[in-house]
């Protein structure tokens, strides 16, 4: 029996990628928040005045006024206008957009994709579409067949020649095999998953329970016994408790399945655990990740209760689990280099590493949690040099973490193309 429950309790976000569920999931009568554009200085370029803001991408970024969307350049001119129920920031090869209007002729099917121009690049006649990254992008075609799971649809690769590739019965933003990595697209036959090419030929065939997407050659895959998929519509939003090992491009599988979990690859390194088990959560005194090379030997002979390799960085954080923290306890989690030595910081008194945001190939953010009064924890958040963990602005970002509000989980955005965007309180002078 497949589970739905986090589509019941939280239909907000079921079809929202990550980013874009800021804005799009959920939104109130009247806007809590005022958004504008900072510089990596920390300096206000484009005023405080917008109700929703999402990143800079190919000289332009989505901003709403008066509860639609347009778009914006780096002056804050406005280049597209305000006409859009949703619009995400715009992609590349093609350099196109996905926007949603109202479709009277298809009701419902209201997204499709615009040029810089804001002219149609694809009228609009998908439930949903991501943006373009590497001439690929999701859509949601048809409504999921099943009536009872209305937030689910039929979800297809697009290429840029307008090609669809069948991918799963899902749209959701927790369900599912991921995208377009390398080349390679998981797709799923008969409640199996392996990978095609962007000619909808099976490049590696349709044999895994659950596949990650390719990273650095490699990708992560599992295979339950028994299969508890029999088509690939009834996938359970809970993944299936079974064994993990990598495969590469060709389908061979460089490392055996024999792992409870196991994390994409990052500059050469993955994190593994044997014994991990999902239903036990917080793994309290259970010290079993440890970090492996493409090899799959264990590196630096040390375990952890936790792990967590940082995109785009050296660096991975290890300690406590970061839904742990969420109490008045501080946690302890600490950076640790890929070179196998501890990260000093310098903290704050009373100040602890709460979790990383990962940001871009050129800045991150670290959250911070500070204890100074025992019956409540703040918050707050700093930016750093992806390269060198340098701090690259003096000054604290507060996030907040309200499970319906938006943003909910951040204040400030990450720096695209120099710019990023910043919240504060609507009343707030």
């Amino acid at each position: 029996m497949r589970r739905i429950k986090i589509l019941i309790i939280l239909p907000f976000i079921s079809l929202q990628s990550c980013i874009s569920l800021f804005f799009e999931a959920f939104d109130p009568p009247k806007s809590l928040y005022t958004f504008g554009f900072m510089n990596q200085k920390g300096e206000m370029v484009i005023p405080f005045g917008f109700e929703g803001a999402l990143d800079f991408s190919e000289g332009l970024a989505p901003v709403k006024l008066g509860g639609k969307w347009g778009y914006i350049n780096a002056k804050g001119e406005v280049v597209i206008g305000f006409q859009f129920l949703t619009a995400k920031s715009f992609g590349s090869d093609p350099v196109v957009a996905a926007v949603e209007i109202e479709n009277e002729e298809f009701p419902g099917k209201g997204f499709g994709y615009i040029d810089k121009k804001g002219n149609w690049f694809i009228p609009p006649k998908f439930y949903n579409g991501s943006t373009f990254q590497n001439g690929v992008a999701n859509v949601a075609t048809e409504k999921f067949r099943y009536k009872q799971v209305s937030w689910r649809y039929d979800k297809y690769f697009l290429t840029k020649d307008l090609k669809k590739i069948y991918h799963n019965g899902l749209y959701s933003y927790y369900s599912g095999p991921g995208g377009f990595s390398e080349g390679l697209l998981p797709a799923c036959k008969d409640g199996k998953w392996g990978f095609k090419n962007t000619d909808d030929r099976w490049i590696i065939e349709p044999k895994y329970t659950i596949v990650n997407d390719f990273k650095e050659g490699l990708a992560a895959v599992q295979i339950t016994t028994p299969n508890p998929y029999n088509d690939c519509y009834l996938i359970s939003e809970t993944e299936p408790n079974g064994l993990w090992g990598y495969i590469d491009k060709t389908g061979k599988e460089v490392l055996p399945l024999r792992y409870k979990m196991a994390s994409d690859f990052q500059n050469g390194f993955a994190v593994v655990d044997e014994f991990y088990k999902e239903k036990e959560f917080p793994p309290y005194k259970k010290f079993t990740r440890y970090f492996i090379n493409k090899e799959g030997k264990k590196q630096f002979n040390m375990q952890f209760q936790s792990a967590r390799l940082i995109p785009y960085t050296n660096i991975s954080i290890v300690g406590d689990e970061e839904k742990n923290s969420l109490t008045n306890q501080l946690n302890t989690n600490v950076l640790f280099s890929m070179n196998g030595k501890k990260i000093e910081l310098r903290l704050e008194s009373g100040e602890k590493i709460f979790s990383i945001r990962p940001g871009n190939e050129e800045n991150f953010r670290i959250v911070f949690q500070n204890e100074s009064n025992p019956k409540e924890t703040i918050y707050y958040s700093r930016y750093y040099h992806s390269k060198n963990l340098s701090l690259l602005i003096d000054k604290k970002f507060p996030p907040t973490f309200r499970n319906f509000s938006s943003p909910p989980n951040n204040m400030s955005g990450d720096f695209y193309e120099g710019l990023a965007w910043v919240a504060k309180e609507a009343t707030t002078k």
